[in-house]
């Protein structure tokens, strides 16, 4: 599997930055390959995703939360 370099700047404060990128279950509004993601409670959230035609499932957990 190839890897993808890169960066974007963004013209937003760095907090609201981090909060789009720490609230999982809005990802499917900008990521085309996630459909959706479902919090569980206690850290834990349920992902669904179509890669290249082929549907994952699977379950994280934040191990940790650092604010901005």
């Amino acid at each position: 599997m190839g890897t993808n370099v890169g960066s974007i700047e963004v013209a937003v404060p760095v907090e609201v930055a981090y909060d789009q990128w720490t609230t999982l279950p809005t990802y499917p509004a900008f990521m085309d390959d996630v459909e959706c993601v479902k919090r569980l409670g206690n850290g834990r959230y349920r992902w669904v995703t179509r890669i290249s035609g082929v549907e994952r499932e699977f379950e994280s957990k934040v191990a940790e939360h650092i604010p901005a």
